[in-house]
């Protein structure tokens, strides 16, 4: 888990260099969850958190 929380921060921060204007926000989960996506589930893919990123396409004034 330590080395996902570090991930994290690092594309985190990569995040605040590449859009410093959007809202950037990260969750992990306290437990590793199936995605339920079928094609997710034939591979065993899980997920561990989320990470969003909300920006606006054009000016609003």
């Amino acid at each position: 888990m330590k080395d996902v929380q570090s991930k994290i921060k690092e594309i985190m921060n990569e995040l605040k260099v590449a859009c410093p204007y959007a809202l950037r926000a990260s969750l992990s989960y306290s437990s590793i969850h199936q995605i339920n996506s079928d094609s997710s589930k034939r591979k065993g893919e899980q997920t561990v958190g989320m990470i969003i990123i909300a920006s606006r396409t054009v000016d609003i004034y």
